[in-house]
């Protein structure tokens, strides 16, 4: 068959119409994925940076260590990266900036851990996959017999060697002889570091009805309190209550007496007052212990007192007399019995478990529900509707609730993250104001939920409300959001104590908690509007402007100014991030 044959295929104009909207759409959501992908970016360097921050100034006060110190454990190190906030250690790289592991120290944050007299810091160096591969002491406040004994002990120096963060922190060890203080120190830091809660070692075992049976003979079973720190209630075989005792480990685990730390046990009959106290274990001279334990006087000193009176209690003001030839001891036993009786006292809370519906949350939850029936079906234009819900929106979800999306919100929740267990309502707020304009070009929030947008709507009707701006001025001042979009990007990582609700007017909602410039903003924003329409949502809401950015825009939109615009944030985020974190 000849070519010539052939007729050439003609598209029809509605095919060709066709075809053109396919492609149109296409380049608008290809737009739209760089827009929201733009301000992912920058929302996540911001938080990314923030945790950054929060990790360097966590460690102002460790101790300054020297690519030399690690080479034990890394023998390619090279250099040592700034405090990585994931686990709080600095990771090391060889000249070729391989990453060969991290290590982290275990001062500051356990220095309130003594040995013998003092602190020990201890260097942790772990590989890739968070397995130990050794320790070394770095600084020690303790006494340098003690530690030089713990430095040369190789099977204690190597005992954690090749186990995980996790077995490092359940599985037991072997004091070091001779410096058994400062060992359980070391190890004590070590796991409180890598677990981020102390575990005791120095007085490790559990509670028994032997211990308590001085006090309570008919014992049959020991119940901990979880609310209370230390307390443990004692019931007989019917399961009647018989008293509470009081076991001063762990919080007088760092009070030594003249070489250690003494366990005491406190009971309490059914009034809640003391029946007597006695000594479980210590590392104390033996002999002083055994002066204490006969001195019937002191031993039952505290009958009689309640925990609130022993919590309060005070060797001076109340004239305690230590046991004669063990003052230091019995007198550290009193401290430490005061301090566990003080932690006991507070009652800890129970962990929230699931949603906290309060009913405001209901409110505001029920203000978004007819916020989305309003916007997308004819009652938008009947006008009684929408005045009598605007003015609902002012007064009850501005005045009385206070529930906005601001610019504030949006960075402390990026920083940390939604309360969506005790704010429900807010959160579903901001989640639809951002939800909407990502697959629609319904601009929900401004148009139909903002209570201070609801409120310059109203303004509209006022007879004033009919100038509008030069051209050229009114072309300056579209600008001002976007400025101030970059004001707030520049306080959030450069100057996170600013205060950047007051940016915005917002706040002036709790006019009796705002302060003077939100006030100002909102005063000056509310009275330019009676005059120009909209004229705060117009020209100076930043928020505003980052929500019209993500929203899905017609299918003619083209790549603008205000496009450069969010790449020149991006860039800017990235640069502070750099330059702080190289």
């Amino acid at each position: 068959m000849s070519n010539s044959n052939l007729l050439p295929i003609v598209e029809l104009p509605a095919q060709q119409a066709r075809r053109g909207v396919v492609a149109g759409r296409g380049k608008a959501w290809l737009l739209h994925l760089y827009r929201v992908g733009i301000l992912v970016l920058i929302l996540w360097v911001i938080r990314e940076h923030h945790l950054w921050v929060q990790a360097q100034e966590a460690h102002l006060g460790a101790q300054a260590i020297k690519v030399e110190q690690v080479r034990q454990f890394f023998p390619t190190a090279a250099k040592l990266t700034a405090y990585n906030p994931t686990h709080g250690g600095r990771y090391v790289a060889d000249a070729t900036g391989k990453l060969l592991g991290y290590v982290m120290q275990t001062a500051p944050d356990a220095d309130f851990i003594i040995g013998y007299v003092g602190p020990t810091n201890v260097l942790i160096a772990l590989d890739k996959n968070s397995t130990i591969l050794g320790f070394t002491i770095l600084k020690s406040g303790d006494t340098f017999e003690h530690v030089e004994k713990v430095k040369h002990h190789v099977e204690f120096m190597t005992a954690l060697n090749g186990r995980s963060t996790e077995s490092a922190t359940t599985q037991p060890f072997e004091a070091v002889s001779g410096a058994t203080l400062t060992s359980i120190a070391v190890v004590e830091s070590i796991t409180f570091r890598l677990a981020g809660k102390r575990l005791s070692y120095k007085f490790p075992d559990v509670l028994t009805l032997a211990d308590v049976a001085p006090f309570f003979p008919e014992a049959d079973q020991l119940v901990p309190l979880p609310e209370r720190d230390g307390l443990t209630a004692v019931l007989n075989a019917e399961k009647k209550k018989l008293g509470t005792v009081l076991r001063t480990s762990p919080s007088a685990d760092d009070l030594n007496g003249y070489q250690g730390p003494i366990e005491t046990l406190v009971a309490f009959d059914v009034e809640g007052k003391v029946l007597g106290i006695g000594i479980l274990k210590h590392y104390e001279t033996p002999k002083y212990v055994n002066r204490i334990a006969a001195d019937t006087r002191f031993m039952q000193l505290f009958n009689g007192m309640t925990l609130k009176k022993l919590a309060n209690i005070d060797v001076f003001d109340d004239e305690i007399e230590g046991t004669s030839g063990a003052t230091m001891t019995s007198i550290t036993m009193v401290d430490g019995m005061r301090d566990a009786a003080k932690k006991s006292l507070i009652v800890k809370q129970p962990k929230r478990r699931g949603l906290q519906i309060q009913s405001r949350d209901i409110g505001t939850v029920s203000i978004v529900l007819l916020a989305l029936v309003i916007s997308f079906t004819r009652l938008r234009g009947i006008r009684t509707v929408r005045i009598v819900f605007q003015l609902s929106l002012v007064v009850y979800l501005g005045f009385m609730n206070a529930d906005f999306f601001s610019q504030a919100i949006l960075i402390v929740w990026v920083k940390s993250s939604a309360p969506w267990k005790v704010a429900p309502g807010l959160v579903l707020l901001v989640a639809a104001a951002i939800a909407l304009p990502l697959v629609s070009r319904n601009q929900l929030y401004c148009h139909h939920i903002c209570p201070h947008g609801a409120l310059q709507q109203l303004l509209r009707y006022s007879p004033t409300c009919r100038f509008l701006f030069p051209k050229r001025l009114a072309s300056c001042l579209k600008w001002l959001p976007a400025v101030l979009l970059l004001g707030v990007l520049l306080t959030a990582m450069l100057w996170p104590a600013f205060n950047l609700a007051a940016v915005e007017p917002f706040d002036a909602y709790l006019f009796r908690t705002a302060g003077w410039a939100t006030l100002a903003i909102a005063i000056v924003g509310l009275g330019v509007s009676l005059c120009v329409p909209m004229a705060f949502c117009r020209f100076g809401c930043p928020t505003g402007a980052f929500l019209d950015y993500l929203r899905l825009s017609g299918r003619n939109d083209k790549f603008a100014a205000r496009d450069l615009f969010a790449l020149l944030l991006l860039g800017i985020a990235v640069s502070i991030w750099y330059f702080h974190t190289v």
